[in-house]
């Protein structure tokens, strides 16, 4: 038993790898300004991150049941691959079609993530016995992913200096695919938090929660105005 919660433990600087190569994403801060470049278009470009909104949206109840149904370990390695397939989407850029594809792939890789970041994260603590430090382990890994983040912005403009724009999102494939990787070393937790519950009915209920609790009205709210 003891072999088997020090074996699933290694997770965790996996997670944290993945977690920044996924925030290291290069292309951020001109992504809008790439797309107009190769459409002739700001509109079009702006109905991109519209489409990956909307997509994501779409398919955040399915990935629940996804990830309940194949595990964390290969909804994290689905999330990992069409993360780099809309990074090589928006790479090739050879017209609209394409980039709309990138787009709704990026939308269901990021509702992929939706929770089940989390779901392996305290999975693989409560298998190890550490699931009451989980705040303080999703903490390192989203100071990870906005640590990530800046360093790429550094690295964005070094590259569009020097070798333009596609450049930038030509070299966003690599750490997209090196999380794809990471994804695949990791082990499945032999503890699953899944609900028994039936997700549509349990949706329904947190919406009534949201309905009743004033509290949970504006927090709601306030969410939909940040984004």
């Amino acid at each position: 038993m003891k072999v088997r919660k020090e074996s699933v433990m290694r997770n965790i600087p996996l997670i944290y790898a993945d977690t920044f190569l996924r925030g290291f994403i290069i292309y951020a801060p001109i992504l809008i300004i790439y797309m107009a470049q190769v459409l002739d278009s700001y509109a079009l470009g702006m109905s991109l991150f519209a489409i990956t909104q909307i997509s994501s949206a779409a398919f955040e109840v399915p990935s629940g049941i996804i990830s309940d149904k194949i595990g964390r370990k290969w909804t994290q390695v689905a999330g990992a691959t069409g993360a780099f397939l809309c990074t090589f989407c928006y790479a090739v850029g050879i017209g609209f079609p394409v980039f709309v594809l990138g787009a709704v792939l990026g939308g269901v890789s990021q509702a992929l993530f939706t929770g089940n970041d989390a779901a392996i994260l305290y999975d693989t603590l409560k298998q190890g016995g550490k699931h009451q430090d989980f705040q303080k382990y999703r903490g390192r890994a989203g100071s990870l992913d906005h640590f990530a983040l800046a360093i790429s912005a550094a690295v964005c403009s070094g590259i569009a200096l020097l070798a333009g724009l596609r450049a930038t999102v030509i070299a966003t494939t690599i750490p997209m695919f090196l999380s794809v990787i990471v994804c695949l070393f990791m082990q499945e937790p032999k503890v699953n938090s899944k609900s028994d519950t039936n997700i549509f009915a349990h949706l329904f209920f947190a919406i009534k929660q949201v309905f009743k609790n004033k509290k949970l009205r504006l927090l709601t709210f306030g969410n939909a105005i940040i984004w």
